[in-house]
C-alpha cells in the first residue's frame, strides 16, 4: 500500500503600507498571486490533471 505524505504551509505576503499601492509593488504581488494560484496543484504536489 502506498501511504502519501504531505506538508501544509501558509504562505503570507506581507507588504509595508506605504509601498502597497505603488505600481511597482502592486504589479508584482498580482504576479505572485496569479502565479501561485496557476501553480496550486504543482505546489501541492498533486499530479497533474489532463486538459480537455
Amino acid at each position: 500500500m502506498h501511504v502519501s505524505k504531505s506538508v501544509v504551509r501558509d504562505l503570507w505576503l506581507v507588504l509595508h503600507r506605504d509601498l502597497r499601492h505603488t505600481a511597482r509593488v502592486r504589479a508584482l504581488a498580482d504576479f505572485l498571486v496569479e502565479m501561485l494560484h496557476r501553480e496550486r496543484v504543482t505546489l501541492r504536489g498533486e499530479p497533474e490533471r489532463p486538459r480537455g
